[in-house]
């Protein structure tokens, strides 16, 4: 959607989305929000679904039934969808920064 994407912002274009702000947060709850928000996100080897990354990395269907560290992992995949691998060192530094943000219990790995 190229509706946000000018290179200089004015006060006519705030006031734009700020009301399309309001009139989204009005009709959509907190859920759907988050929900349209994590359909469109890529997640590495051609995965943009929340569902697929799911089903494909951890072979589950219910966000309830994932533990601590693959919810941690699903949303490092969101900053760093073009990693090689899960231990890379950014990757994992970035992992350990969101356990810290969510009070997840850390686990050392040596």
């Amino acid at each position: 959607m190229k509706y946000f994407l000018w290179e200089k912002r004015n006060y006519f274009q705030k006031i734009k989305e700020a009301n399309l702000a309001f009139y989204f947060t009005i009709f959509n709850s907190k859920e759907d929000i988050l929900y349209k928000y994590l359909d469109n996100q890529y997640f590495w080897n051609g995965i943009y679904w929340i569902a697929w990354a799911m089903e494909k990395y951890f072979w589950k269907t219910k966000i309830s039934d994932l533990s601590e560290n693959e919810i941690v992992i699903l949303l490092s995949l969101i900053k760093y969808p073009w990693i090689k691998s899960f231990s890379e060192v950014h990757f994992t530094d970035y992992q350990k920064l969101l356990k810290q943000r969510l009070g997840f219990a850390y686990e050392y790995e040596k």
